[in-house]
């Protein structure tokens, strides 16, 4: 019989993986996720971790462009009432948050938002730079979407500083400029605009990438 394996050791496994969908790197976030449902049958008793895994099973199929699996398996996840009694507010955060992204995807800006906001609520318990950083892009897009230029310009250049803190995350920058510069474009400011466009461009060419859908 194979040994147990520590609900730690599963949990910093999960943390890669997710790296891994926010690097939108989908063949090690692929990788990742057979490895770690793999383990699972094995790992010392954790509800949170077997919560956190569905989590993020969530977000890994919108990576996958598999939205109606996204959204039942977060509507599989107990109630929010529920899930305040019986998880830390990390897990908490997670299920706002991603049920913020899945919102988005649907096109209901409104309700990706109000998900936003309680994530925002208890952001200040995630220490992860990256994931502040996430957050910031997310409710930038969110606010471009329902022409809250101010709002979402505020939110994409938080993001874009700590994404520039953070090697590995190039992509993200450019991502960043260009809603900084779709902002400028709606609110007229062409000359500013023009000027993030050419940074996404720029970086765009030392990264030797080119843009894709976020």
């Amino acid at each position: 019989m194979p040994e147990q394996i520590a609900h730690q050791e599963v949990a910093n496994s999960l943390n890669e993986w997710y790296g891994a969908i926010l690097k939108r790197d989908k063949w090690t976030a692929t990788q990742l996720r057979k490895e770690i449902e793999d383990s699972l049958p094995y790992m010392t008793k954790n509800q949170n971790i077997l919560l956190y895994f569905n989590l993020i099973e969530s977000r890994h199929k919108l990576l996958m462009e598999e939205y109606d699996d996204s959204g039942k398996i977060l509507g599989n996840i107990e109630t929010i009432k529920a899930l305040e009694q019986v998880t830390d507010e990390v897990i908490q955060y997670y299920y706002y948050f991603f049920s913020g992204v899945y919102e988005f995807y649907q096109k209901k800006y409104i309700q990706a938002i109000r998900f936003y906001r309680q994530a925002e609520a208890i952001i200040d318990k995630i220490p992860d730079e990256i994931e502040v950083a996430e957050f910031h892009y997310q409710l930038a897009m969110a606010y471009y979407r329902i022409d809250q230029h101010f709002f979402s310009i505020n939110h994409a250049e938080q993001a874009l500083q700590l994404f520039k803190c953070q090697q590995g995350y190039v992509e993200k920058e450019i991502y960043c400029e260009m809603i900084i510069g779709a902002n400028k474009l709606d609110m007229r400011n062409y000359t500013e605009c023009e000027k993030h466009y050419q940074n996404a461009l720029r970086k765009s060419i030392q990264a030797e990438f080119t843009f894709s859908e976020s």
